[in-house]
């Protein structure tokens, strides 16, 4: 398995304000000086989608959740 060093952009995207800040955090992360985000997310989906994002934002640092966990009680998501 390859160890992630940093996170960096393209030049062909516009590097605006919140990349910049979630590179930082992800960076401070891998490095392991970060363990939850404070960024903030447009969770725009369906009911489902949502329902499961809010249950990933859920898993504290150094837990793992499998598929199956996540599928919030949906028996079509597994």
């Amino acid at each position: 398995m390859n160890k992630i060093y940093a996170i960096t952009t393209n030049d062909k995207y516009e590097y605006t304000a919140l990349i910049k800040e979630a590179t930082g955090q992800l960076n401070e992360y891998f490095n392991g000086e970060r363990k939850v985000f404070d960024l903030f997310l447009d969770l725009t989906g369906t009911s489902f989608q949502i329902k499961v994002w809010q249950e990933l934002l859920k898993i504290l640092y150094g837990e793992t959740k499998s598929y199956k966990d996540v599928g919030i009680n949906n028996s079509k998501a597994c």
